[in-house]
Formats: C-alpha cells, structure tokens, sequence
C-alpha cells in the first residue's frame, strides 16, 4: 500500500491508558504529512522535467537527422563543378555516377521497407488462415454436434 499525505494526516490511533501523546502523534503525523505532500509536488516537477527532455531529446535526433541530409546535399554541391567551370565528360559522367549512386540507395531503402511490408502481410495471412481453420473446425463440430443431437431426439422418440 503506498501512503500519500492525505493517509498520514488522516490516520487516527485508539486511545490507551499508558499509551503515547495523541497530541504529539497527531502533530508528527502532520510533519510527516507535509513532508509528503512536498515530495509529491517535487516527483510531478522532475516527472514533468523529464517528459519535456524526452521531447527535446526527440527534436534534436530529428535535427541531427535533418543535418546530415543537409551536408550530404552541400558535399554534393561542393564536388559538383560550379558556374564557370567548363563541363568536360569526365565531370559529366562523375555527376551520373553520383545521382545513379544516390538513385539506387533510395531505391534500396524502398525495397527494403516494402520487403518488411510484404512479410508482414504474409504472417497476417498465416494468422488469418490458422484463424479460419479454427472456425471451419468450430463449424463442423457444432454441426455434428447439432446432427448427432437431432438423431438421438429422433432415436427416442422412436
């Protein structure tokens, strides 16, 4: 059982002849009380303090994420030739290469998710054909069931 303050401050004790102070118990029981209702607030502040950490935590992988794409864009740039640089071949076939390069990485990052989609398709047909099965069998027993029972009704009457 987990005691907050309102427990503490509202528990009573019997009185005895020889036993404590009721005031003096009353009086620590409120000290207590407060020193939990002060703890609670502090637990709610840090809780809230580490929930707003999380999310800034979350932002800042996003923003990590968004930064290499972004220097993978100016890394691009930068060995791309720029305004005034004659197109020679050579750096015409440097550039295919890089956007051919770029192209097939996105094209295996798509595979990739769809090969991870297509198998969970697959175990959700397994389910879904383990799960008729089931009710084809509960059918066919209910089915029998319901004969087997018309026969002996028809048996009886017999």
């Amino acid at each position: 059982m987990r005691l907050n303050h309102l427990d503490i401050l509202e528990q009573c004790f019997r009185d005895k002849f020889r036993g404590y102070s009721k005031d003096e118990v009353d009086s620590f029981l409120e000290l207590v009380s407060k020193d939990f209702k002060e703890m609670e607030g502090e637990i709610e502040v840090l809780t809230q303090k580490l929930r707003r950490q999380e999310g800034k935590d979350e932002h800042i992988a996003e923003l990590r994420i968004e930064l290499e794409e972004k220097n993978h864009i100016i890394e691009n740039l930068q060995k791309s030739p720029g305004p005034g640089t004659e197109l020679t071949p050579e750096i015409i076939k440097e550039k295919a290469r890089r956007v051919l390069t770029a192209a097939k990485e996105h094209a295996e990052l798509h595979r990739q998710k769809a090969e991870k989609e297509l198998e969970q398709i697959r175990e959700e047909i397994k389910q879904l054909k383990s799960e008729k099965k089931n009710v084809m069998e509960s059918i066919k027993k209910t089915a029998r069931d319901y004969l087997d029972n018309i026969k002996s009704k028809t048996t009886d009457r017999d």
